[in-house]
């Protein structure tokens, strides 16, 4: 049992950071505060008593009372919603202190998505849970294994999130017949109408290859982004499949907060 820890401790200890790790903190809070700021013409809609959003139950209680005003009385709305594009943006330093503007970061963040989940897919969840793991990085001096625990629950979060997804899409017909990018190309929803009109729809051999290498992409991913010298290969390849998720299919929120995520694989330079 001692070997074990041993090399445990020893594996944890030689760990190195991604060289990319300051970039991702400044990528998790400089996206949640454009994305909240990018909703600023549409408050109204959203948030507050005026939100066209029916607005969720909770349990009676002085906390659940206390957030439930907070979100749904429209002056005390604001403040939550400026509180947190303001706070995301100062959280991207890092100073003595930093850890309790980040608190209010997620947790703002946390009660925006909850009150307008509709608006909202699984890219604001993404950096909602990064904004938690990184409330306490580089917030104590010093603390260097404190960052090596952050960043490992970073990376293994994003490493999660690419297997739950190809697990799911292993179980269904159209991604394992190859006609999943065909249906998604005749989406309103997802896709502009000169897309749908274009010759790209009858290019059946492209669309089923493109489909398989997004599978294949999300299967591999654990296995082949550590690897040192097809990193960067691999890196590249998934920046252009979010940034073909953010143009193509609209979903611009979730494609950069991907590949914000990115930035934690960026091989570490040699010492």
């Amino acid at each position: 049992m001692s070997a074990i820890t041993s090399n445990i401790t020893r594996f944890f200890d030689e760990l190195p950071i991604s060289s990319g790790m300051t970039w991702f903190v400044r990528g998790v809070y400089a996206w949640l505060a454009l994305n909240t700021l990018s909703l600023w013409s549409s408050y109204d809609l959203i948030w507050g008593a005026d939100s066209v959003f029916q607005r969720m139950g909770h349990i009676d209680g002085v906390l659940n009372n206390l957030v439930y005003h907070l979100v749904y009385t429209k002056r005390w709305a604001y403040l939550v919603f400026h509180a947190h594009w303001i706070g995301a943006l100062l959280s991207m330093g890092s100073y003595r202190g930093v850890f309790i503007v980040r608190i209010g970061v997620w947790i703002t963040g946390l009660m925006l998505f909850y009150s307008a989940i509709e608006v909202f897919n699984s890219g604001m969840m993404v950096m909602n849970i990064m904004a938690f793991y990184l409330i306490f990085y580089n917030a104590i001096r010093h603390a260097q294994w404190l960052n090596k625990g952050i960043y490992v629950m970073c990376a293994a979060q994003v490493i999660i999130i690419y297997g739950v997804s190809a697990m799911f899409k292993l179980r269904g017909e159209q991604w394992l017949e190859g006609d999943i990018l065909y249906f998604v190309l005749q989406t309103p929803h997802f896709v502009s109408a000169w897309i749908r009109d274009s010759a790209l729809i009858s290019c059946n051999a492209l669309l089923s290859t493109l489909g398989y290498l997004a599978l294949a992409y999300q299967l591999l991913f654990p296995l082949l982004v550590f690897w040192k010298r097809g990193a960067w290969y691999f890196i590249i390849f998934g920046v252009l499949f979010h940034l073909f998720i953010a143009f193509f299919m609209h979903l611009y929120d979730f494609g950069f907060a991907m590949i914000v995520c990115y930035a934690l694989f960026i091989p570490s330079k040699p010492k």
